[in-house]
């Protein structure tokens, strides 16, 4: 008898806990305000660097010796398209941008998630190419593919 209680107490509260996480998906009207969605964004983009920081560094040094007039060796060549390769599959799955992608997601505003990674290419002072396709991204569809897939962010 005593199994049977336990277990029937578990249960309760295993029911009690997840009805409350329920209770506490944040409303999009109420929460998207600048002060809530600021410190998440910094902390994302914080992280986007953490992760393509190095990369984005030796792609820029190797854009500038390239822009003035520098030979691209088979090694820097292969280097550079393995560093194109590594910053374009974060930009795509890595942690920063995935919390982006579920601000942008919970606000219902892709601009969150644009505003991050430009900026921070921006701020990094990433090559004119890589701007470029950063910039051409589809960042409306991005958000929908994680409104889809994520739940809201408390």
């Amino acid at each position: 008898m005593h199994i049977r209680t336990h277990f029937i107490s578990s249960a309760l509260i295993a029911g009690a806990l997840i009805l409350g996480g329920c209770a506490t998906t944040p409303d999009p009207a109420k929460v998207c305000t600048t002060e809530w969605i600021q410190p998440r964004a910094q902390k994302a983009v914080a992280e986007v660097q953490r992760e393509t920081g190095r990369t984005l560094k030796s792609l820029k040094k190797t854009a500038e010796k390239i822009s003035d007039g520098g030979a691209l060796s088979t090694f820097r060549a292969a280097g550079l398209l393995s560093s194109v390769q590594k910053l374009v599959k974060s930009l795509q799955d890595g942690r920063g941008v995935r919390d982006l992608k579920t601000l942008a997601a919970t606000c219902d505003n892709p601009k969150i998630l644009r505003d991050g990674i430009v900026g921070y290419m921006e701020q990094m002072e990433a090559p004119k190419m890589l701007m470029d396709m950063v910039r051409q991204l589809d960042f409306e569809q991005m958000t929908k593919r994680a409104q889809e897939t994520t739940p809201p962010v408390s």
